[in-house]
């Protein structure tokens, strides 16, 4: 009888295993399949934090918020730069102590130094601005030596975006509810050119192409999805709008799609755009993050759920993933990707 029971309960464990497998496929095996012939290097991470990977991919670098001085009540709480190394473990604080906020950051194309837009505070007059920290000598901050844009005061100045030959590089500036992209070539006759109305933009792994977020005109309150152009501004097409992410992520399951970011894959035969969204998934109406990867022509390949995009290196050729399963929220399991020919 006991024997009969043990081989019941092995027969019941060993169903809805196989019914969960079913249901939950593999994340991995999906994305080796997906990036064939690349080989995928998956290593599970246990890190202090993870942030925007360096062009390099030796580094990343995080903005943090710390507790705020007594008697300061609202938003402005103070922040920083952290650095992390490339399997998220912490290696030291940047800026704390310099400034009161660090709003935004951006990698040098190298990967060996950051630009930093900062807010000044009462506590740290005259802060406000455009900073370069180089990591062979982080203790020395200082104004970096760049074509700005003209903005109507320092702090709305935007952070360089470089391509990856390091002869230029994008800016995109907010004015009067407007977006703009301009690319800035010191070099060039022509030093300043603007290119689109959006943000948010980025270089492909080659410099050829510029992916981006479309803005209308007359501004909007939603984007016209991530569009692309070559690296002149010219043939600016969609490449994913919202409806065509909402038709795309219908088609596998995927309702109520919101907070779409992208970044560029690198594949032998191709390119592959990762998206990183917040949707409901399947039958059980459960809110949860994952990844759409996305051909060159918006046409959706593969669809990811319970997987969250965190950060990619510059060259597409290494991701952060964070993997949460809405049944158990508490466990977050962190992995780095590299891709290898």
């Amino acid at each position: 009888m006991a024997a009969r029971l043990l081989t019941l309960f092995a027969l019941m464990v060993s169903t809805v295993a196989s019914q969960a497998a079913a249901v939950r496929p593999d994340w991995q095996q999906t994305l080796r399949h997906a990036l064939l012939p690349l080989t995928l290097q998956i290593e599970e991470l246990q890190p202090d934090g993870i942030g925007q990977v360096s062009p390099n991919g030796k580094w990343m670098a995080q903005i943090v918020e710390y507790a705020p001085p007594p008697g300061v009540e609202g938003n402005a709480y103070p922040s920083g730069l952290r650095l992390y190394d490339e399997t998220g473990k912490f290696v030291r604080e940047l800026t704390k102590g310099r400034f009161y906020r660090v709003a935004s950051f951006q990698w040098s194309q190298t990967g060996n130094a950051l630009f930093i837009r900062t807010q000044s505070d009462y506590a740290y007059p005259g802060t406000g601005g455009v900073w370069k920290i180089e990591l062979d000598r982080p203790d020395t901050i200082f104004r970096p030596d760049l074509e700005w844009l003209p903005g109507p005061e320092d702090e709305t100045l935007a952070l360089p975006v470089f391509s990856p030959a390091g002869d230029s590089y994008l800016v995109d500036e907010h004015w009067r509810l407007q977006s703009s992209i301009y690319l800035v070539r010191p070099n060039s006759s022509i030093p300043v050119a603007r290119l689109a109305s959006g943000s948010d933009p980025q270089w492909s792994p080659d410099g050829r192409e510029i992916l981006y977020t479309k803005w209308p005109v007359p501004p909007g309150m939603s984007s016209d999805g991530q569009w692309t152009m070559r690296a002149d501004g010219r043939h600016d097409r969609p490449l994913l709008t919202q409806s065509a992410l909402k038709r795309a992520g219908a088609q596998h399951g995927w309702t109520d799609i919101r907070h779409p970011w992208a970044k560029i894959l690198v594949t032998p035969a191709g390119r592959l755009l990762a998206v990183g969204v917040d949707a409901i998934f399947g039958d059980a109406k459960v809110r949860s993050n994952g990844i759409l990867l996305v051909d060159r022509r918006g046409r959706v390949r593969h669809a990811i759920p319970n997987l969250m995009l965190l950060s990619s290196s510059g060259d597409g050729r290494r991701l952060y993933v964070c993997e949460v399963r809405p049944e158990d929220a508490r466990r977050t399991r962190y992995f780095r990707i590299d891709l290898n020919r």
